[in-house]
């Protein structure tokens, strides 16, 4: 194994790998959304950019879908989405 970092061509075989790592899972790519992804069994959206993996769903199969995408990938433990392409989120209340 050699280390992609660095690599002219590194951001396309991480791409290949992580594509051909969801869709192992049952990740389903969306047509015309690149990096977008549908799990129809478990009714997930997973947008990844780069390393970042956002997923989104029923919160009873947000659990089992991240189980799926670590089975084949090494990622972090998912957290609460703060800032994300340059927007940050914030959590209110509002009375209309």
């Amino acid at each position: 194994m050699k280390a992609l970092y660095g690599h002219p061509d590194s951001g396309t075989y991480w791409e290949k790998h992580c594509d051909a790592a969801l869709q192992r899972v049952g990740f389903q790519p969306i047509d015309l959304w690149p990096s977008c992804y549908k799990h129809p069994k478990r009714d997930l959206l997973l947008v990844v950019y780069v390393d970042d993996f956002k997923l989104a769903g029923p919160s009873a199969n947000l659990k089992k879908g991240w189980k799926l995408i670590r089975d084949n990938l090494e990622v972090e433990e998912p957290v609460p989405v703060a800032h994300y392409l340059g927007c940050t989120r914030e959590v209110k209340e509002i009375t209309l």
